[in-house]
C-alpha cells in the first residue's frame, strides 16, 4: 500500500462516526457515491430533500452506515468518482447552498476528499453544471465529464481531467443532455454513455462509447426504451454495467427494472429489488464484489433512505435496522 492510500486510511478512519444506534443518512435523491478502496467503505455524498440540499458524508461497509466527521458541503446533482491515479475520491460540479437558477451557487471544478474533508482543486477551470454524466477511465488516467445542464440548457461538451487541467475535448457526438448516465467498461476498454434528457423534455434510449478520441453511436434502442435519471455502475465481477431505476415514457413513469451492458447489447436482469425511483446514488464495492444502490425519489416525491446489493444474480435489501 503507498504511503498516499496509508495516509487517506488513517484520515477516513479518524473522522468515521460509527452509528452504533443504527442511524441512517436521511432520505435524499440527487446524491452520488464511489468506492473509496484505502478505508474499503463505499462513500455517499451530498443529495437533496424537499427543497434542502445535504452537506453530509457517509461511509458504507456492507453492515452499517457511518457519518464522516468533516465540515460539510452542501451539494446536489454532483458526482462522485474515485480517481485512482491521484488517490482520492472526488466530487464534481453540481449545485450548492441554493437551487437553480441561482447561478453563483453552482458548484464548477472540482473537490477532493481529504483530511480536512471536501478541498476544492481547479474550481474554476470546468464551466458550472449540474446533472453532468461523470466517470474514472483507468486506462487513460482521466475523469470525463458529458453534457449536463448549463445555464439552465442542456450541454453537449465532453471534458477531461488529467490531474493537472481540464480540456475541452468536444462539443459533437452525442446530443445535448442532462441526466445521462456514464461507466467506464472494462471489457472494451470505454466509456458507456447512456440516456438522460434533452432540451424538448425527451426521454433518450441511445448508447454511447467514448474512446478518448470520439464518440461512436452503439445502440438505438436502449433497454425498454429511453430513461433519464437511473443509475448506473461497473459491475466489474461479471464484466458489465448495471442500469436501474430512473423515469420514462416522457418522465411520466418511475422505472425499476435492472439491465445489464454487455459490451455489445442491454439484457434485462431483474424485475424485483428496488422499488421504482429515479436518480439514486449506486457504485461498485470492489472489496465485497457488490454493486450498492442507496435511496433516490419515488413516486409522489417521497425520497427513500433504504439500501440494497446486487451479487450478480438478484437484488437484496441490506438497510440496517433501526
Amino acid at each position: 500500500m503507498s504511503s498516499r492510500s496509508i495516509t487517506q486510511l488513517l484520515t477516513l478512519s479518524a473522522v468515521l462516526v460509527v452509528a452504533a444506534n443504527g442511524q441512517l443518512p436521511p432520505p435524499r435523491a440527487h446524491a452520488s457515491m464511489a468506492y473509496d478502496p484505502a478505508s474499503r467503505r463505499v462513500v455517499l455524498a451530498g443529495g437533496s430533500s424537499d427543497g434542502q440540499n445535504f452537506g453530509d458524508t457517509w461511509g458504507w461497509d456492507g453492515v452499517r452506515w457511518s457519518q464522516l466527521a468533516i465540515p460539510a458541503l452542501p451539494r446536489t446533482s454532483h458526482a462522485l468518482v474515485f480517481d485512482a491515479a491521484r488517490g482520492a475520491v472526488t466530487m464534481v460540479g453540481g449545485a450548492d447552498l441554493a437551487p437553480p437558477p441561482a447561478e453563483s451557487f453552482w458548484g464548477s471544478g472540482l473537490f477532493r476528499l481529504g483530511p480536512a474533508g471536501w478541498l476544492p482543486e481547479h474550481r474554476d477551470s470546468l464551466p458550472p453544471r449540474l446533472k453532468a454524466s461523470v466517470a474514472y477511465d483507468p486506462r487513460r488516467k482521466r475523469i470525463v465529464v458529458f453534457g449536463g445542464s448549463v445555464d439552465n440548457q442542456p450541454s453537449r461538451e465532453t471534458w477531461e481531467f488529467d490531474g493537472r487541467h481540464w480540456r475541452l475535448m468536444t462539443a459533437t457526438g452525442p446530443v445535448a443532455r442532462s441526466g445521462a448516465v456514464m461507466a467506464y467498461h472494462a471489457a472494451t476498454g470505454k466509456l458507456v454513455l447512456f440516456g438522460g434528457g434533452d432540451a424538448a423534455g425527451d426521454d433518450l434510449r441511445d448508447t454511447w462509447t467514448w474512446d478518448g478520441r470520439e464518440w461512436r453511436l452503439v445502440d438505438t434502442i436502449g433497454p425498454s426504451g429511453g430513461r433519464g435519471g437511473a443509475a448506473m455502475a461497473a459491475d466489474e465481477a461479471r464484466h458489465e454495467l448495471l442500469l436501474v431505476g430512473g423515469v420514462s415514457n416522457h418522465f411520466t413513469r418511475l422505472e425499476r427494472s435492472t439491465w445489464g451492458w454487455t459490451g455489445r447489447r442491454w439484457e434485462a436482469r431483474d424485475t424485483l429489488g428496488p422499488s421504482a425511483r429515479v436518480v439514486p446514488a449506486m457504485t461498485y464495492d470492489v472489496s465485497r464484489k457488490v454493486v450498492v444502490l442507496f435511496g433516490g425519489r419515488a413516486a409522489g416525491r417521497r425520497d427513500l433512505n433504504d439500501t440494497w446489493e446486487w451479487d450478480g444474480r438478484r437484488w437484496r435489501d441490506v438497510t440496517p435496522k433501526q
